[in-house]
């Protein structure tokens, strides 16, 4: 089973993101916090319908993530 998780990056949705990861479900979060942080991109995306649609898009096309080996 796959869990779409938003705000994952927070501290809450941290953690329940770290017990979903136990039990064995794949998991993807959608941060904006995250995304400023990291990449300093400012989202400007208002429909959580299309932020769900491309996570979930990249996600399928990436099922290990960063992973550099995978992925090229």
């Amino acid at each position: 089973m796959s869990v779409f998780v938003l705000g994952g990056a927070g501290y809450i949705g941290s953690h329940a993101v770290y017990q979903l990861i136990d039990q064995g479900k794949n998991v993807v979060i959608a941060s904006s916090e995250k995304a400023k942080l990291v990449l300093g991109w400012n989202p400007t995306r208002t429909s959580v319908t299309k932020m769900i649609k491309d996570g979930w898009k990249w996600h399928s096309t990436h099922p290990k993530g960063y992973d550099k080996e995978v992925n090229g």
